[in-house]
């Protein structure tokens, strides 16, 4: 666990300064508008009357924005301090740093919201770390788990597959396509030796920003969060089951599928 942490540590200290720029799945105008109605509606849903927010796993900062406009008093948690730097700059909020990715700093029934945004897949045992956080809810608190995989992200039906077809021929186009120039997208690739230095430290589990839930055989269960839940005492609100959309994609195509096929959760539970 701890070998773990400190690997996501340490990829995330490299990048911090440039991981928006990094990240065109999360930092688009489509996925912000989705974010910022999801917060709303989880905010909506506190029963315990206060306004404290936690931003579990900050980051950038990326829902400390969202929760501060949403009219909520956020604190932000990370296990990487250049990120609670950045965040404490951006926003002014008290920062917690999660030593070793421990739960213990964090008080016991002190929040209204958690909110935690592309969290879970960097937590060895993710499950048991949302039942340990609800104790850090108030009665009445809510939970707000975003972008998360959805199984279907790794066992794609027929109309995610189409979706995916269409989009890569329609962002990349035949191979002599003069618009598109998908000969020179494949000569760039081949010649461009970080990508292959990518693709094998993929292959071998080495991901750059210390990824651990990353692969197929190792994808987040939904069902299991839900039992984990439920048993705990909390009250699933609502579900959110969408087809992300990634900066780069071809929107066309995108709005065409959106409504028939997902790849993302998003999770609302309010604790008892």
């Amino acid at each position: 666990m701890q070998n773990a942490v400190a690997r996501n540590v340490a990829g995330y200290t490299k990048r911090a300064a440039t991981y928006d720029t990094r990240h065109p799945e999360i930092f688009n105008d489509i996925e912000q508008a989705r974010l910022a109605h999801s917060i709303r509606r989880a905010s909506d849903e506190i029963q315990s009357g206060g306004r404290q927010a936690l931003d579990f796993g900050c980051g950038s900062g990326n829902l400390t924005r969202h929760l501060q406009q949403a009219g909520l008093e956020v604190v932000a948690a990370d296990v990487t301090p250049a990120f609670l730097h950045i965040v404490r700059d951006r926003f002014g909020v008290d920062t917690i740093e999660l030593r070793d990715g421990r739960l213990d700093d964090l008080p016991d029934g002190t929040f209204d919201l958690i909110a935690m945004y592309s969290v879970l897949h960097h937590i060895p045992d993710y499950v048991a770390s949302i039942t340990d956080l609800l104790a850090k809810l108030k009665p009445g608190g809510v939970m707000l788990i975003e972008h998360e995989r959805h199984p279907d992200h790794y066992f794609p039906t027929p109309e995610l597959q189409a979706f995916r077809r269409e989009n890569h021929d329609a962002t990349r186009g035949g191979l002599w396509d003069p618009e598109h120039k998908r000969w020179q997208y494949l000569l760039r690739a081949a010649l461009t030796p970080s990508r292959h230095i990518a693709r094998w430290r993929k292959y071998r589990g080495v991901y750059a920003e210390g990824d651990i839930h990353v692969r197929a055989d190792d994808h987040i269960e939904w069902d299991r969060i839900v039992v984990a839940l439920t048993a705990h005492g909390a009250e699933i609100v609502a579900r959110d089951d969408h087809l992300l959309y990634v900066e780069g994609y071809d929107r066309a195509t995108w709005e065409r599928w959106a409504d028939r096929c997902v790849d993302q959760t998003a999770l609302i539970a309010r604790r008892a």
